[in-house]
């Protein structure tokens, strides 16, 4: 009876735990922040992998519009390859692009994805006006200052030798923009090595889920590229060179649930230091 009752308790435990989502808040201090960014927020989306949360990802869409961002980055597994979901993933970036303006970088979820349905994807995007990051830089303007926000593809839409590659492609735009506090965006945190470049401040990323399991004083148990006992698994993470911070994301894919790890949008507050 009593083994019975403590097997529904977790039942039920995990069942609310991996539906009902949060937002986690994170402040950002620098002192390469413009005066005019100071209080800035940013609001990062990632690993949607299709999942709804509430009636048409009601739930979602109130926590996003009660974080009064300024801006909206998604980084990546917006659809998931297995049960691949456009018109749901795109009536989500929809919401989102009423709330404030939309940046979106891909992940591996979509490299892995026929062709055909990623253009699609591309094409819904850029018709709903969310802007498309994809080995791409733009500046984005505040009473005349500006942050620089640099978007990479995917890795695994690359050939070969793709942390390289990627890393040439990150050279590239960095020597494109303007000197100023730069944010990157590339899906996954364990490329941080290859991305902390002069001249970027802070990276952005999600693909970890956060660590899937998490355990007390441990953290994450597992997260794809890293395996187990991910080093970056959920948060910020402060270093010698370009910052990181990982979304503990929304959705799951191979695995399906998530322990003592409620899926995250994770709101970004930028202050000067």
């Amino acid at each position: 009876m009593v083994t019975g009752a403590l097997a529904l308790l977790l039942t039920g435990w995990l069942l609310w735990s991996n539906l009902s989502p949060v937002l986690t808040n994170i402040e950002y201090a620098s002192s390469n922040i413009p005066t005019s960014f100071d209080g800035y927020r940013i609001l990062l989306v990632s690993d949607l992998h299709d999942a709804c949360f509430g009636e048409e990802n009601s739930r979602l869409i109130k926590l996003a519009r009660e974080a009064l961002p300024d801006l909206i980055l998604i980084t990546g597994d917006h659809v998931d390859s297995t049960r691949t979901d456009i018109p749901h993933s795109l009536a989500f970036s929809a919401a989102l692009a009423e709330i404030a303006p939309v940046y979106y970088v891909s992940g591996n979820h979509e490299a892995l994805i026929p062709e055909s349905e990623y253009q699609k994807l591309l094409r819904g995007l850029e018709e709903l006006g969310v802007n498309l990051l994809l080995d791409d830089a733009v500046m984005i303007e505040k009473d005349g200052e500006i942050v620089n926000l640099i978007g990479l593809r995917d890795v695994g839409f690359l050939k070969g030798k793709f942390a390289e590659k990627a890393e040439a492609s990150a050279v590239t735009l960095v020597s494109l923009i303007k000197p100023g506090f730069t944010i990157l965006l590339a899906h996954r945190p364990e490329l941080i090595e290859f991305y902390d470049l002069p001249g970027v401040d802070l990276m952005l990323s999600g693909h970890a889920h956060g660590g899937q399991v998490r355990l007390p004083l441990i953290g994450g148990l597992y997260a794809p590229g890293q395996g187990i006992l991910p080093k970056y698994d959920v948060g910020l993470y402060e270093r010698a060179g370009a910052d990181l911070i990982v979304s503990g994301g929304l959705g799951n894919s191979i695995f399906p649930v998530r322990v003592n790890n409620r899926p995250e949008l994770l709101l970004i507050t930028l202050s000067q230091r």
